[in-house]
């Protein structure tokens, strides 16, 4: 096995370089710098009540916060996206459809089952 002698970065026997760097190489005296500045520098990090606190436009809120939305929601959230993505393709299509004659009408009716299809069992 091919070791350096006490870790540092050299060319070893086998004429490769140390996976093992030495304690005193660049990086680590960088590194270890910025984390004592870093303990030095930075602010109080106990929060104070007034942190912890929320905070709406200088008011307390005097209500609980309402409850979650239901999954339908969302699934109609997403369904709406699908549909306005599917009219972003569509775009190009209207442009050029005299151009595709019966070939394009086959395609974009295809997509929109499809995509009616996957939007529909959700």
């Amino acid at each position: 096995m091919c070791l350096p002698e006490g870790g540092v970065v050299k060319t070893t026997p086998c004429g490769r370089l140390s996976a093992h760097p030495h304690p005193s190489h660049p990086g680590f005296l960088f590194a270890a710098l910025s984390f004592v500045a870093s303990a030095l520098l930075a602010p109080n990090k106990r929060p104070t009540a007034a942190k912890i606190a929320p905070y709406e436009c200088g008011i307390v809120p005097g209500i609980d916060p309402p409850t979650r939305f239901p999954v339908r929601f969302y699934l109609i959230a997403m369904i709406f996206i699908i549909f306005d993505i599917e009219i972003v393709f569509l775009y190009p299509w209207a442009v050029i459809f005299r151009q595709l004659r019966s070939f394009g009408l086959v395609e974009v009716v295809v997509f929109a089952v499809v995509v009616f299809i996957s939007s529909s069992s959700s």
